[in-house]
């Protein structure tokens, strides 16, 4: 993994950090505590359940950033795609992008694109025959 997909070294102090860092290290030993200081992370490990032994970034394994995502804009928007109302589970098509403000769903209406990302879903593969569809969110992955 490299440095650019790990997860942040500045750590709020209110966070445990199993939430950043691996609960073994690259050797495989287990991590009893971590802690970042400067940007850096220290962790003291159980090296073969016998010796304790004060451990740096080097054998550390860092947790990725989770991903994030964003509505949509009015680019992005994947016209002629179904979503489904997380509320209700009704299905429906994406008619067109209303720029700059939000899209037409048939049966739906008009929504914003803040209320299509929060209400509803994007089927990513259509279901045939009882294969149920999977989907995901109505926006873009960062």
């Amino acid at each position: 993994m490299s440095n650019t997909e790990q997860a942040t070294t500045t750590t709020p102090p209110a966070k445990d950090w199993r939430e950043f860092v691996e609960e073994r290290t690259t050797t495989g030993d287990k991590l009893l505590e971590a802690s970042c200081f400067d940007g850096q992370w220290y962790g003291l490990a159980e090296h073969h359940e016998t010796d304790i032994r004060y451990s740096v970034t080097s054998i550390l394994i860092l947790k990725p950033k989770p991903k994030t995502t964003r509505p949509w804009t009015p680019d992005e928007v994947p016209v002629g795609c179904v979503v489904k109302c997380k509320a209700n589970g009704v299905k429906a098509v994406i008619l067109c992008s209303d720029d700059p403000a939000g899209v037409w769903i048939a049966g739906a209406g008009w929504k914003t694109y803040r209320n299509i990302y929060d209400n509803y879903l994007l089927e990513l593969t259509r279901p045939s025959g009882s294969t149920p569809g999977s989907y995901g969110v109505c926006g873009v992955e960062e």
